[in-house]
């Protein structure tokens, strides 16, 4: 476990060492090399991640079929799968496909969280969960939040075909991505009637575009064995706190109108997953959907401490975030179910 410790110590240092705003060039250097030790830790882990196993057959499987076979057998998801055939026709070693894909989750990653007043700070938010749990196990999704991270920075700049160009990249990875497209769509939309149309709009091109996987989803989420997550309830009220705190303070956040709208949708999800959770046969199913708001988490704590002026108070919040997240940290590792998957933490750089 002691990587994953250091790992969250790195950035934790770092949240509490910066000034917020201040951006000095050997700041950025060591964030530079925070972001290659995340690129190495996440994309050559050997035997890391519940989904390890699973990926590692893919790898196999395409090694003995053809393409338009090895899709068919995937059924979801193509481009990912076509990169992942293509890798391992090449030749490649089996650690190329988790080392290129996690560029994009770590880009993404770092892209937004240099929005933020204190990038350090909204790194080490993500540690505990997106990073050693979501990023170092589901490899699809993983890469699929990194591109949603960097169309949500594209909405932030007023770049509304870039953002729906990144969120179209993050949903040939893992087509859920595509709930996220409503969220942006109602804090750009006039009235509800612009509304309730982008929604049927997004949800029909959604079906015919990706209908195999959505097939696939529905096969394991709805049906009659549909498959449920562990502690799911704990991780709807990871973003109920920051839900709450950006609805009290969000009148106070220097951010644009479409921004408030886009931030208070996400924040209504979080509120509205508990319904959710009671009507909804998989809990897996809503976990997934979860991982799309989790950018909220990393916004609205990594704010917190400056809504206040006071240089003490804000050091004195910043240590009490360090102490929810390692609690995080320490409960997944003693207690969650698949921790297991995760340790001990194995590396290719070092023979594992």
């Amino acid at each position: 476990m002691l990587p994953y410790w250091l790992l969250f110590a790195f950035f934790a240092l770092g949240a509490m060492l910066a000034q917020p705003g201040v951006r000095p060039a050997r700041s950025m250097g060591v964030m530079a090399f925070g972001a290659l030790v995340l690129i190495l830790m996440i994309g050559l882990r050997d035997r890391v991640g519940v989904d390890w196993v699973n990926y590692l057959r893919a790898w196999q499987l395409a090694g003995t079929r053809s393409l338009g076979a090895f899709l068919d057998f995937s059924s979801g998801d193509p481009v990912f799968y076509t990169i992942l055939w293509s890798l391992r026709r090449l030749e490649w070693p089996f650690w190329s496909f988790n080392l290129i894909f996690s560029i994009p989750f770590v880009w993404g990653l770092v892209k937004f969280s240099r929005q933020q007043p204190n990038p350090w700070l909204a790194i080490a938010i993500a540690v505990p969960y997106l990073i050693i749990v979501i990023a170092m196990s589901t490899t699809r999704q993983a890469t699929a939040i990194g591109f949603v991270f960097m169309a949500l920075v594209a909405f932030g700049r007023g770049h509304k075909l870039g953002f729906l160009i990144y969120v179209l990249i993050a949903s040939l990875f893992h087509s859920s991505a595509v709930v996220v497209i409503p969220f942006a769509g109602l804090s750009l939309a006039q009235n509800r009637f612009q509304s309730a149309a982008l929604i049927l709009i997004t949800s029909v091109a959604a079906y015919f575009t990706f209908g195999s996987t959505f097939d696939e989803y529905t096969r394991d989420y709805f049906g009659k064995y549909s498959v449920t997550s562990s502690g799911t309830i704990y991780r709807i009220l990871m973003n109920i706190v920051p839900a709450g705190i950006y609805l009290w303070a969000m009148n106070r956040m220097p951010i644009s109108e479409r921004e408030r709208i886009l931030w208070r949708n996400f924040s209504f999800l979080a509120f509205l997953s508990v319904p959710l959770l009671y009507f909804i046969q998989s809990s897996t199913a809503l976990d997934r959907l979860l991982l799309y708001a989790f950018p909220l988490q990393i916004l609205m704590l990594s704010w917190t401490p400056y809504l206040f002026k006071d240089r003490v108070q804000q050091i004195g919040i910043i240590l009490i975030i360090m102490v929810y997240l390692g609690v995080q940290q320490f409960v997944f590792f003693n207690y969650a179910l698949n921790a297991y998957a995760h340790i001990p933490y194995r590396n290719f750089l070092f023979g594992s």
